[in-house]
C-alpha cells in the first residue's frame, strides 16, 4: 500500500522533529527523528518496503525492523487521520 500526507495536516520540521497541526481536529502532534524521517518520505509514490530501505540506510536498524516500525507507525498515522491511503489508480 502507497500512503500520503494528508491535506488538512500542517507540517514543520525544526531539528530532528517534525511538528504536525490537525486542522481539522486543532491537534498538534510531534514526531521524533526516525518518525519525522518516515513522514517526509510519505508522499505518495513510495511504498512502506522502500521507505524502509531508506531508514536502513540512514539509520543503523534491520529491514525487517524498519518495516514492522513503519507499518505500526502508519497505523498510527491513518488512524489520527494525518496520512491517508493512495488509491492504485493514483500512483500508477
Amino acid at each position: 500500500m502507497i500512503y500520503c500526507r494528508h491535506e488538512n495536516v500542517l507540517m514543520d520540521s525544526f531539528d530532528n522533529q517534525v511538528l504536525l497541526f490537525d486542522l481539522r481536529n486543532n491537534l498538534p502532534y510531534i514526531l521524533n527523528d526516525v518518525a519525522s524521517y518516515v513522514f517526509m518520505h510519505t508522499d505518495g509514490t513510495s511504498g512502506p518496503e522502500v521507505i524502509a530501505e531508506k531508514v536502513c540506510e540512514k539509520y543503523d536498524v534491520e529491514f525487517n525492523r524498519a518495516l514492522l516500525d513503519i507499518e505500526l507507525l502508519y497505523e498510527d498515522l491513518v488512524q489520527k487521520g494525518l496520512i491517508r491511503r493512495v488509491e492504485e489508480q493514483q500512483w500508477r
